[in-house]
């Protein structure tokens, strides 16, 4: 007997959907299904028993666990602690290493639970005249040949670009030629030729 595959597409859409609700966390009127930790703080009003030998569901209602006084854990709001938090400097001075582009430095958050935000501003600044060094390594084999001829005549251009950005801009070029053997480059005696 053939069974068709309406009835087979149908019973696979319902088990996708019990498998996928099973996984979720529910809503705070069904904490008692939550087996783990985890699942039972991240879903609101829902608390976790931790208490050793604890007889009925660890997960519950807030308020609802009796002989679990102490060992109870709740989910709590996080504690957001800003371990570093100087104000932005001026943007330009003469040591770039002093600079503070970014505001809190250092944060420390307790009391993360699963699925719940930690909210915070962040503040930044561009640093004007902010250092930069561009150093280019160019092959200057024979298959580069091309790409240093694009970047003759773009260096100027590039400089006088990056000038407009800041004013403490460094650039710089260097090159480097593979050695003449395999698997550095093609020894075949036509391509040989061609870079002599």
């Amino acid at each position: 007997m053939k069974v068709p595959s309406f009835l087979i597409i149908a019973i696979l859409l319902i088990a996708l959907v019990v498998i996928v609700t099973s996984q979720q966390p529910t809503s705070s009127g069904s904490c008692s299904n939550l087996l783990t930790c985890g699942q039972c703080i991240s879903s609101k009003d829902c608390q976790w028993c931790s208490k050793d030998g604890y007889k009925s569901f660890r997960c519950a209602k807030i308020g609802e666990h009796r002989d679990c006084s102490n060992e109870i854990k709740v989910p709590g709001s996080p504690e957001i602690n800003f371990i570093q938090n100087d104000e932005l400097a001026q943007t330009t001075g003469s040591d770039e290493r002093d600079l503070t582009l970014v505001k809190p430095q250092q944060v420390k958050i307790d009391k993360l639970t699963p699925n719940q935000p930690a909210n915070f501003h962040i503040k930044f600044k561009q640093a004007v005249d902010y250092p930069v060094d561009l150093y280019y390594l160019m092959d200057l084999s024979y298959t580069m040949k091309d790409d240093k001829e694009v970047l003759v005549k773009v260096s100027q251009q590039l400089a006088d670009e990056m000038k407009g950005i800041t004013s403490n801009f460094r650039l710089g070029f260097g090159s480097f030629v593979d050695k003449v053997i395999l698997p550095y480059t093609s020894t075949t005696p036509e391509k040989y030729e061609m870079s002599t």
